[in-house]
């Protein structure tokens, strides 16, 4: 009888101490999940949520490119507007595009559809990601390493310009466009003979003309972080390493330069994704002013400078996202979002701080958005409700898919005058 209420105490202990060490990520969590992996026990979610031991550099360097859709668990039926807070809640409209759809959407925080613009460029490109200019209406959007174009109010392409454009843009005041673009170099003293992604800045006028371009990669060749960029074994030829993989640019106006001289006119915020480093340029000298991140983020997205002289970016981890507020220039974290394995996009992400000090996140992956106060509870949250209808290609959905979200940004209906004259229509 003893022994039997010892081997059931061990058992008991097993089962609480297993439990332990799977919400905690505590020895041995890791091995045992590698021994699963190897032996077929289970299968990673997502090849990018796999650590970074079990890929080769190489594997890493290699431009992926983001899914459609994400899968929709059985009897997951939510869609559109389905926590709306109206005393917590920042007032509002919602613009979003999603991931290679032919329509971006603004929405009020019922879901109530207020406007529609809708361009599509053909089968040959994907368009991801669009910005919206609040006076008229107009859309400045990006067809996925292939081009800027502007769009009216009315859906009429004015101009497009081939750049091969990438990922994120900004429309500066004065109408200028810097927009991220890819071409192929060399770094010999590096790489060798191997072909690079060189990530370089593109500054398009309001028009569409191409005005100046910059390198990314050139700030590191002589700076004291060029340690960051990767090292590989023997070189591949048949494609271009993404050493950088740039995600997101900001041009700085100034209006915050009187914390920081890191904040004059004309800096430039860039994330890196490839080696998990967000870094503010001088535009002028291309010299790095200020790097963080390597140790602190994994795969980030989304840095942006907020009024308080502080950056919000969306860390998307290996396994759980966490939404920070860095001080600056420490590099310290003075808030925090996270929600353990319920958040984590594998992919994308941006976070929005709103008027009231709440924060508005995209989790473009689960093609989800929601509002979190400055405590950590959820106001609002949006689900998309377009699911994948059998006409994406195979390779880039899930059997039954929710469709993903590039980014969604609010707007007081007051910064949208152009609403007044489409409304009326």
């Amino acid at each position: 009888m003893v022994r039997l209420l010892v081997a059931l105490c061990l058992v008991a202990g097993g089962f609480a101490w297993g439990g332990y060490v799977h919400r905690n990520r505590v020895f041995p969590y890791q091995l045992l999940r590698e021994v699963a992996w190897a032996t077929g026990w289970i299968e990673p979610s997502r090849e990018t949520m796999a650590p970074r031991s079990r890929r080769t550099a190489q594997d890493r360097l290699k431009t992926l490119g983001y899914l459609q859709t994400t899968p929709v668990a059985p009897g997951d039926n939510r869609t559109g507007v389905v926590l709306n807070n109206r005393e917590k809640t920042a007032a509002g409209v919602n613009f979003y595009k999603e991931v290679s759809s032919t329509d971006a959407v603004l929405i009020d925080n019922d879901g109530v559809e207020l406007h529609k613009w809708i361009f599509d460029p053909g089968s040959s490109v994907e368009w991801i990601h669009a910005e919206l200019l609040p006076e008229d209406g107009t859309i400045i959007g990006i067809l996925k390493d292939d081009s800027v174009f502007r769009l009216s109010v009315d859906s009429e392409v004015e101009w497009r310009t081939p750049v091969g454009a990438h990922h994120d843009l900004q429309v500066r005041e004065d109408g200028s466009i810097w927009v991220l673009t890819r071409n192929n170099a060399r770094w010999p003293e590096r790489y060798g003979e191997q072909t690079i992604i060189e990530d370089p800045v593109t500054v398009l006028s309001a028009s569409g003309e191409v005005q100046e371009r910059f390198s990314l990669v050139a700030p590191f060749k002589e700076s004291p972080f060029a340690y960051l960029m990767p090292a590989i074994g023997q070189p591949e030829f048949d494609a271009a390493f993404d050493i950088l993989h740039a995600n997101h640019v900001e041009v700085f106006d100034g209006r915050p330069a009187d914390q920081s001289p890191l904040y004059r006119e004309g800096n430039v915020l860039v994330s890196f994704r490839t080696i998990n480093t967000i870094a503010i340029l001088a535009h002028d000298t291309q010299e790095i002013l200020w790097l963080w991140g390597p140790t602190n983020v994994a795969v980030q997205h989304h840095p942006r400078l907020l009024e308080n002289g502080r950056i919000l970016l969306f860390d998307n981890g290996f396994e759980e996202s966490r939404i920070l507020e860095i001080g600056m220039p420490q590099g310290n974290i003075l808030w925090s979002y996270s929600d353990g394995l319920d958040f984590h996009s594998s992919w994308g992400g941006t976070a929005h701080r709103l008027a009231n000090g709440n924060t508005l996140i995209t989790d473009s992956a689960a093609g989800e958005a929601f509002e979190v106060t400055s405590d950590g509870k959820v106001v609002w949250r949006f689900v998309n409700s377009r699911i994948d209808d059998g006409t994406l290609p195979p390779m880039e959905t899930a059997a039954t898919g929710r469709w993903n979200i590039w980014r969604m940004t609010r707007y007081q209906p007051e910064e949208l005058p152009f609403l007044n004259s489409v409304s009326s229509r």
